[in-house]
């Protein structure tokens, strides 16, 4: 929802429902960080992101350094997206 038909809002209320599901699911978490950033929640972005780094972060993974910066978003949004 959140990056194929671009309705952060929606995406965001179903990222939601699956925190409550999977609190610790750092992939939900990367998402829902995402939608909240989409949305203009950049603080809430902030803290789903920081807190996948407290949950040992993603092996590889050289965005979370910047996350709250947001040095490396539109890299992610990239590489995610296939674009890189």
């Amino acid at each position: 929802m959140l990056l194929i038909k671009e309705r952060p809002k929606l995406a965001l209320m179903n990222y939601n429902q699956a925190v409550t599901l999977l609190p610790n699911d750092k992939c939900i978490l990367l998402g829902r960080g995402m939608a909240k950033y989409e949305l203009g929640d950049k603080s809430g972005a902030c803290q789903d992101w920081n807190r996948i780094k407290a949950l040992g972060g993603f092996e590889g993974d050289v965005y979370l350094d910047n996350y709250c910066e947001m040095k490396g978003y539109s890299d992610m949004i990239s590489t995610i997206q296939g674009k890189e």
